[in-house]
């Protein structure tokens, strides 16, 4: 089972690559909801936010967005070792730089929401 996820000259696999993008951008999701968007939602919810309201509001919005975008690659990254075992080291960073201009594109334009045309 360990030839799955490490090589004979001891490099992670292409499997263990994509497994380890997926869970980077599962950890990053995870900071931003306890240590971001839930703390926010406390001190708004109780009162306690003052005259941060507002910023905290739109800080934890803008966090929940991200989050949001970060599930589409999350997922690739979870899924592709099963269909898309093979990989190196030009393929994981044309995957990354694509996956993160699709998440700067997806808030850029998420602002526009609303807005007549």
């Amino acid at each position: 089972m360990n030839e799955l996820f490490v090589t004979e000259d001891g490099n992670l696999s292409g499997r263990a690559t994509w497994i380890s993008v997926g869970m980077l951008f599962g950890t990053i999701m995870w900071f931003n909801v306890w240590f971001i968007i839930w703390p926010a939602q406390k001190k708004l919810l109780s009162g306690q936010a003052g005259d941060q309201a507002a910023a905290l509001r739109k800080r934890a919005g803008l966090t929940s967005r991200v989050n949001t975008y970060l599930s589409g690659p999350m997922l690739f990254g979870m899924l592709a070792p099963a269909h898309y075992g093979a990989s190196n080291t030009v393929t994981l960073l044309v995957a990354v730089v694509l996956g993160l201009f699709a998440i700067w594109w997806a808030i850029q334009t998420s602002f526009r929401v609303g807005q007549s045309v």
